[in-house]
């Protein structure tokens, strides 16, 4: 008998692609806010850790929020909390 010889060989390569999440935990950040009189006015200096990275003051009944980047207000808003948010909101945005 001679030895059986394959015509052709044949590998089956199952798909094996599979979506893999990565649950990422909250994590807990330390906000700082400090108030301090500028020119007579109130202004609220928002800290994560030591860096600065905003400030928020009221004008009138409004709240303005200003990045310590830009040096210029962003968003006028009705409230203090709406005005913290905007800050954090764009520094979580635009962090490196």
């Amino acid at each position: 008998m001679t030895p059986y010889q394959p015509i052709f060989h044949c590998v089956v390569i199952r798909n094996t692609r599979r979506k893999t999440t990565v649950a990422r935990k909250d994590k807990a950040i330390s906000v700082t806010l400090n108030e301090t009189k500028v020119n007579g006015q109130t202004v609220t200096e928002v800290l994560i850790g030591k860096q600065m990275i905003g400030q928020v003051t009221q004008v009138g009944e409004r709240f303005d929020a200003e990045m310590v980047s830009d040096n210029q207000p962003f968003a006028h808003t009705k409230s203090f909390d709406e005005s913290l948010q905007e800050i954090l909101s764009a520094y979580h945005l635009h962090k490196g």
